[in-house]
């Protein structure tokens, strides 16, 4: 499920863990009220070389830098309540993981 997978993260609710697979290109999500079942991969969407992830406070949205989509750089945004990629963001600079406080792209 998981390939050189990087920086797991808890949704604010703590209901998923996310984790970043830089090498192909997708997070996989992991439903905490169901450890049994497999995890959810998403691929459709996610950027190249997702690397790192970040949640918002209030757990609607999952933000995944994109390291290796050059020249730019982008982030893709992946809605919780879907669990798949609603918006990909270039961001003119290499992205890296960072903290939401209580502000959103």
């Amino acid at each position: 499920y998981f390939s050189n997978w990087d920086n797991p993260i808890w949704s604010p609710d703590g209901k998923y863990l996310y984790i970043s697979n830089d090498t192909s290109n997708s997070v996989s999500v992991i439903n905490t009220s169901n450890l049994g079942a497999a995890p959810i991969t998403i691929s459709a969407g996610i950027g190249t070389g997702p690397y790192g992830l970040s949640a918002t406070p209030d757990s609607q949205y999952v933000y995944v830098p994109n390291i290796s989509d050059m020249p730019l750089g982008t982030v893709s945004i992946i809605e919780v309540s879907s669990q798949s990629v609603i918006n990909n963001v270039a961001v003119h600079m290499l992205p890296l993981r960072h903290q939401m406080e209580n502000t959103y792209m």
